[in-house]
């Protein structure tokens, strides 16, 4: 007779293997093969038998500096391996996505050093061949060229930030290698950090951007905050990238409200409420404009400017950023149309210098017709510009349109007004401090004041104020509209 098992027992053996009779591993290990050895492994987070300590990383060389101010220890790059980390707590991942790795640049060196090393140079406290010693020491040659590897494999948010990180490098050294040598035109501080040119021309190829900083790089990607990386790392050079990403989305979402308006999916003189609302949005951003012409940070903006020359790359002159290749404020422009078709040259001209995405919204822009049209066409008449504020008055009494063209023409005077305002800041913090340097002070410019970034007339940002403010239909609505 087998032996009785005592009452209570288990019938499952202990610490047996169900194949091999071995001994059952302990808790954080398996057995990897049929006679390996017991092998640490990693339980998911959160699982009861995951109570074993995981042993701090050991520093390396690869570890980015530690942070010095609390802003930098948000930014600064976790110093454990993500393996070490996996079963601690953490924040979505994807509200805060970890940078590309740029050889052992990271967001501390753009937000803190950068910014330093610049404004030495700039006060002469450091040489160009300083400055470039500096990056090269943490981007050297083969780095770059791993980045010239990988860039078609970079998703779309990936390539913009490596195109902005080298592109305000870039930037930076040929800004230094212009003021040290007297040259305003060369572009050979590319050659001081190896590999620099090659890699801005790779990414240029995959964001469709041309291959140095760009507007979209240096303000507006990773909003609400903005890029990482400043020139100077002034208070006034901060507030000039907010009231650039403040236009996206101000006046971005003005212009989304009226686009069901302008592809006849909501009919004119229902829309109203709609005009009202976009009206509020861009008074909105008018106030955000009106902040930087009444209280001017000149000597900041001009010290910012500096860095936006055109230069050379790949052999090809490259303009500098310009935050009139914004797409939201052309878009609501295109929109409202107080500028008519004439704008539309002008639109596409920035729009080259847009991603490709951006350049189509401009382009679809373009091709649904603007509230100006639309109004003159519930009106029955000829184009709004042909006819004068009397005439536009009449019509709008004699087919009972006065809500819908009023709803219009405040939007359009708000769109006039905001333009009036830009003029104002300009001059606050370009044209007044300008005319007050001397010939020697104007030529260590490095971008010359009489024209925009792009190497445009200020004469022509003028001229499209003028055409706004002088428009019929806000003109009716100044000596008419307000009328019942």
């Amino acid at each position: 007779m087998p032996e009785s098992k005592p009452k209570g027992a288990s019938m499952k053996p202990r610490n047996k293997s169900p194949k091999s009779g071995a001994a059952n591993p302990e808790p954080g290990t398996a057995t990897l093969g049929k006679a390996g050895a017991p092998v640490p492994v990693f339980t998911r987070p959160g699982l009861a038998n995951d109570n074993h300590p995981r042993p701090p990383a050991a520093a390396n060389d690869n570890d980015p500096p530690p942070p010095t101010t609390p802003m930098a220890a948000a930014l600064a790059r976790p110093r454990q391996r993500l393996a070490d980390a996996v079963g601690k707590p953490r924040v979505d991942a994807r509200l805060f996505p970890l940078p590309p790795r740029i050889g052992r640049l990271d967001e501390h060196f753009f937000s803190v050093e950068l910014p330093e090393l610049n404004n030495s140079v700039s006060r002469g406290a450091l040489r160009a061949a300083d400055f470039a010693a500096a990056v090269s020491a943490r981007l050297s040659p083969a780095d770059l060229g791993g980045l010239v590897r990988v860039a078609p494999a970079l998703d779309a948010d990936a390539a913009l930030y490596v195109h902005g990180a080298l592109g305000v490098i870039a930037s930076s050294i040929v800004r230094h290698i212009r003021v040290e040598t007297g040259n305003d035109a060369t572009s050979a501080g590319l050659a001081l950090v190896a590999g620099l040119e090659q890699a801005l021309l790779a990414l240029g190829h995959v964001t469709r951007l041309a291959p140095r900083d760009q507007e979209m790089t240096s303000w507006r990607i990773r909003a609400p905050l903005g890029p990482p990386w400043t020139w100077t790392g002034t208070d006034g050079e901060r507030r000039f990238g907010e009231a650039v990403r403040e236009a996206e989305r101000l006046l971005g979402g003005a212009e989304r409200l009226l686009w069901p308006v302008r592809a006849g999916f909501v009919a004119l003189t229902h829309a109203v409420a709609v005009f009202d609302e976009a009206t509020a949005l861009v008074l909105e951003y008018r106030a955000v404009q009106t902040r930087l012409a009444t209280h001017p940070f000149p000597a900041e903006f001009l010290a910012m400017r500096n860095f936006l020359g055109a230069f050379e790359v790949g052999g090809v002159a490259w303009p500098g950023p310009n935050a009139t290749y914004a797409p939201s404020w052309n878009a609501l422009d295109l929109a409202v149309g107080l500028m008519g078709e004439q704008f539309h040259v002008i639109a596409r001209k920035r729009a080259d210098n847009m991603t490709p995405d951006e350049r189509a919204f401009i382009e679809h822009g373009i091709a649904l017709p603007s509230l100006c049209v639309l109004l003159a066409e519930t009106l029955h008449g000829p184009p709004l510009e042909t006819l004068s504020p009397a005439a536009i008055d009449q019509l709008v009494r004699d087919l009972d349109r006065l809500d819908v063209a009023r709803s219009i023409a405040r939007l359009a005077q708000a769109t006039a007004q905001l333009a009036s305002v830009h003029l104002a800041a300009i001059h606050k913090n370009l044209e007044d401090p300008v005319a007050r340097m001397t010939p020697e002070e104007r030529k260590a410019l490095g971008v010359s004041p009489e024209t925009g970034v792009s190497s445009t007339p200020l004469s022509v940002t003028k001229d499209l104020r003028k055409a706004r403010m002088n428009h019929p239909l806000v003109e009716w609505l100044t000596n008419y509209g307000k009328r019942k």
